[in-house]
């Protein structure tokens, strides 16, 4: 009993970790409680890091599909709106990407009203077909007015009149200057078609990336 009051009594070497503690706050001596961990102290050999990696595998149920052909039929809406806009423009010489741009735009907004508000991939890959069809369709169109103003009269009157489109086949299967002639403004369309819907279409893209 004296031997260890005594040990007790000599001075510490320097440098001792006890020196180090502040006893002037009060310390935490608890064990730690595994049921209150945060996911980031939990150590991998711990049962409830099994239970975190189980659930984190666990996929996200997923949503009830879209009813596709009503968000296209909706979304078909804006081909001949886009065919119609196109031509004016052609009319005055004028190849604008803001068409396609507003073509991609309003068959996305379109689509989703058609199908309640969903849309996946495969909607998107619509929208692309109808973007396109209106592109394809819409300088065909511009083609058919020069045809028209070679022939003379209105538009209009002749929707449903053959002749344009028997002088458009003739000149693209016998008339070589025919088609060097429409080659640069096709080069044009596709270049500033592409320009208009690229990141409207890029955007429906990446936000339909795991539908």
């Amino acid at each position: 009993m004296t031997e260890n009051t005594a040990a007790s009594d000599q001075p510490r070497p320097e440098g001792d970790p006890r020196d180090s503690i502040d006893w002037t706050q009060p310390q935490s001596w608890e064990q730690p409680r595994y049921g209150v961990r945060s996911s980031a102290d939990v150590p991998p050999w711990h049962p409830e890091a099994n239970a975190q990696q189980r659930a984190a595998a666990v996929p996200p149920q997923p949503a009830p599909g879209e009813d596709v052909l009503r968000g296209a039929l909706f979304a078909l809406v804006v081909l001949p709106l886009g065919i119609i806009v196109w031509m004016l423009l052609w009319e005055v010489h004028v190849i604008a990407s803001i068409v396609t741009f507003g073509v991609a735009a309003g068959a996305a907004r379109l689509y989703v009203v058609g199908t309640r508000g969903r849309l996946s991939r495969t909607g998107v890959w619509v929208i692309v077909g109808i973007t396109v069809a209106t592109a394809i369709l819409a300088f065909v169109g511009g083609v058919w007015l020069d045809a028209v103003d070679f022939l003379g009269g209105s538009p209009l009157a002749r929707i449903f009149d053959p002749e344009p489109w028997s002088l458009m086949a003739d000149n693209l299967a016998s008339n070589p200057d025919f088609v060097k002639g429409y080659s640069g403004d096709l080069l044009a369309s596709l270049a500033f078609g592409a320009l208009g819907c690229f990141f409207t279409l890029r955007r429906l893209f990446a936000a339909t990336r795991d539908h």
